[in-house]
């Protein structure tokens, strides 16, 4: 059997590279959710005043509250209504998420009776359903909700102020 030299080439590269093994790279505990086993070189970068400061548990995740908007009850409004009610609509997302509490809010694209989403920054549905009574739509039945909550990065803390580097304009 004849080996090509680059074939030769391929199998010492692979095998000078596993007898290579730096202590960084050295795999020290599995993963819980993969079963993989993470190096200390990942394990390094892991910031915990970050992660305090975010509220973030071993995983870097958190609790949030997600809330679908449906069509409401009310939609025998006039046009100058629903404009108006639209317009309050979106000035209480904007408040809601200068002010930290509202982290996403968009709606779907395909029509139908789910029109969109929040996701607030509170880890109740209670103080969910607070925040969400202060928009004039919710209010006037204009959207109802469901209320779900939702474990994710605590990273999306980050997302509104790196929203606000990338808008041109506010709807």
């Amino acid at each position: 059997m004849r080996c090509s030299k680059l074939a030769l080439l391929a199998a010492s590269t692979l095998v000078i590279a596993a007898c290579a093994q730096t202590p960084a790279d050295e795999p020290i505990n599995n993963d819980i959710y993969t079963g993989e086993q993470q190096s200390r070189a990942e394990i390094n970068s892991y910031n915990p005043s970050l992660a305090a400061e975010f509220g973030a548990d071993q995983y870097g995740m958190r609790v949030y509250v997600l809330a679908i908007l449906r069509t409401g009850p009310a939609q025998e409004l006039s046009q100058t209504e629903r404009a108006r009610l639209q317009r309050q609509h979106m000035e209480t997302i904007n408040e809601l998420a200068e002010a930290g509490s509202l982290l996403m809010a968009g709606p779907f694209i395909d029509g139908g009776a789910e029109r969109g989403i929040y996701l607030f920054n509170v880890s109740s549905i209670e103080d969910a359903q607070e925040l969400a009574g202060l928009d004039p739509a919710i209010q006037a039945g204009v959207f109802e909700l469901e209320y779900k909550l939702w474990y994710g990065s605590a990273a999306l803390l980050q997302l509104n102020s790196i929203h606000q580097q990338i808008q041109k304009s506010k709807p």
